[in-house]
């Protein structure tokens, strides 16, 4: 399924956490590639072991004019960074008591424990009933498996953060007396 990203709306809330977000995919998109390490290296010589560093975590492999890496490690870290702070933002917001007890914001809680848990769901105690958000269910059986990327992924984090900004928008409207119909 294509998304056209501009599309994507997020409460100011959730601004920092996008941010962090999209630097992390132009900078997988650029780091990589053989020409900006060498016109970094050109200004910056000091950062030539953090740059080899990196090459070699994500088993860079260049073929041809191909450049091929796997920045999984990464891709896991900017997860868990993303995972942690949308819970706590919202848990410490003037939202908090509107979400606190949806299914959203549940979801949102078992998704930033497993970041900070190692990237493991913690489940204790024990949940006793499913927690749905879209397709994605959360039970008992999840419990001590991973949470990025096995079960969901950065990418997928952001519509999570575009749902709860809904959610706060439309009480928003209802408070100020606008309805939609």
């Amino acid at each position: 399924m294509e998304v056209d990203y501009s599309k994507i709306k997020l409460h100011p809330l959730f601004d920092p956490i996008k941010k962090i977000y999209e630097f992390y995919v132009l900078g997988c998109i650029f780091i990589i590639q053989q020409d900006f390490q060498e016109l970094v290296l050109q200004s910056h010589p000091e950062l030539k072991q953090l740059i080899d560093t990196y090459n070699q975590a994500i088993n860079r492999e260049i073929e041809g004019t191909r450049v091929k890496g796997n920045p999984k490690m990464y891709y896991v870290n900017i997860c868990r960074l993303m995972a942690i702070p949308i819970f706590d933002i919202l848990q410490c917001s003037k939202y908090h008591n509107l979400v606190k007890k949806t299914e959203i914001f549940q979801f949102a809680k078992h998704i930033r424990n497993g970041a900070a848990h190692e990237n493991k769901f913690y489940l204790t105690p024990p949940i006793t009933s499913s927690i749905i958000w879209r397709k994605f269910t959360i039970n008992q059986g999840l419990n001590n498996t991973i949470v990025f990327p096995d079960f969901i992924g950065a990418e997928t984090l952001i519509f999570l953060m575009q749902d709860i900004s809904e959610m706060i928008e439309k009480d928003g409207k209802k408070k100020n007396g606008h309805h939609s119909t």
